[in-house]
């Protein structure tokens, strides 16, 4: 067992504009993120440490729709992500950053993950609000590709009833260096009864289809749920919960987090915190065990 303790803090700041362009208004969006850190490394008993405020992030989305068919573009000169092309479907992990004690699988299954680049262009088709499909392009030099063009594409479709939801997708991820990468996913979610709570479930996993180089180990797999708290109750008593479980890409063995949702639910104004316990085993039958909590504010 063992045990590493660091601190660190980043404030992140996003900024959301909404135009009415005449023709479907409120849905031309333009979105902003900045950012500023402090690590552990930094000098803390200087009182006048500059800090540096980056722009991570620019995008801009509208939508125009014909009856059935709803038709989205985006357009990302700046930091671009991979659910940027497919924001509608199913990525796999599903949750947000602040629903996961370590991340893995919350911004998506590997080849969406590590889908980001400088720039980005996608459009997305939908019919009938069960049916779509998303397609993007990227490029720029944050690619681990070494700036080679990307293409992603997804094919999704759900149903959904007052008290459930399913979501299931198709992930391809096409590279110029012949790299390809095949993936599915499923998300539900089920309302508990005699609450508005509901249970949120993944499973996905992804295998490369061609791989010229062979460099890489990016077969994934995860399984994962999560309740959210109930916001300004008791913190212990309505506490939520989550677990996620899999082999994450590029790394042999199996990883699996159990942990606590305390407070906010990560997505309204309010402390979150999420004390856990992280259990870790490689490929030859070593195990680590580490207690981790992550504490985020919202506001």
């Amino acid at each position: 067992m063992s045990s590493d303790a660091a601190e660190g803090a980043e404030a992140r700041a996003t900024t959301t504009t909404t135009f009415d362009d005449g023709v479907v208004p409120g849905k031309g969006v333009l979105e902003c993120v900045m950012s500023s850190s402090r690590s552990e490394f930094l000098d803390q008993n200087d009182a006048f440490e500059s800090r540096v405020v980056t722009l991570d992030r620019v995008m801009f989305s509208n939508a125009l729709a014909r009856r059935r068919t709803t038709i989205r573009g985006r357009f990302a000169p700046l930091g671009a992500e991979g659910r940027d092309a497919i924001p509608g479907g199913t990525g796999g992990g599903g949750g947000r950053r602040s629903h996961r004690l370590t991340g893995f699988g919350a911004r998506g299954m590997n080849l969406i993950e590590r889908s980001h680049s400088d720039v980005m262009g996608a459009v997305s088709i939908e019919r009938d609000g069960a049916f779509a499909v998303h397609a993007g392009v990227f490029t720029g030099n944050r690619q681990p590709e070494d700036n080679l063009g990307k293409l992603l594409v997804q094919a999704s479709a759900k149903s959904s009833t007052s008290t459930r939801h399913v979501n299931a997708a198709l992930n391809l991820s096409r590279c110029q260096s012949g790299e390809t990468v095949l993936g599915a996913a499923v998300t539900f979610a089920k309302t508990l009864k005699k609450t508005t709570r509901a249970v949120v479930g993944d499973v996905w996993a992804q295998r490369a289809v061609s791989q010229p180089d062979g460099r890489e180990d990016l077969t994934e797999w995860g399984v994962a749920a999560t309740l959210p708290p109930i916001t300004g109750a008791g913190a212990i008593k309505n506490a939520g919960w989550g677990f996620v479980i899999g082999k994450p890409a590029n790394r042999g063995g199996v990883q699996a987090e159990a942990y606590l949702r305390l407070g906010s639910d990560g997505i309204d104004p309010g402390a979150t915190v999420l004390p856990g316990v992280i259990v870790t085993q490689d490929d030859r039958g070593s195990r680590e065990t580490t207690f981790a909590c992550r504490g985020g504010w919202n506001w």
